[in-house]
């Protein structure tokens, strides 16, 4: 059981992974409407993001389910990625970081 459960988790990161690289793509081709909100879209990407990390953590938790250690490891790695892009635009500003 533990083993399908990998298993799924494993196919839902690489389905993330290809979605996100697929809109990065898709941000490309439409770079010259999207140049006004990056920051925004950047900024509210991140957000929501955290949010949905810190509950399905919460959710995991509540259920019983112990993280697999690559799972902490992408967990606390993708909190610490969070927190260097935010330092970043608040030290580069937005002018800097929406160029």
């Amino acid at each position: 059981m533990k083993d399908a459960r990998n298993r799924l988790k494993n196919a839902e990161l690489l389905s993330l992974v290809g979605a996100c690289v697929a809109s990065g793509g898709i941000a490309l081709f439409l770079r010259p409407w999207l140049d006004p909100f990056k920051l925004l879209l950047l900024l509210g990407g991140l957000a929501v993001h955290a949010a949905a990390m810190f509950y399905r953590q919460r959710l995991e938790r509540s259920a019983g389910n112990a993280l697999t250690r690559w799972g902490k490891w992408l967990y606390w790695s993708c909190w610490l990625i969070l927190a260097i892009l935010a330092i970043y635009i608040l030290v580069a500003g937005p002018s800097r970081s929406a160029a």
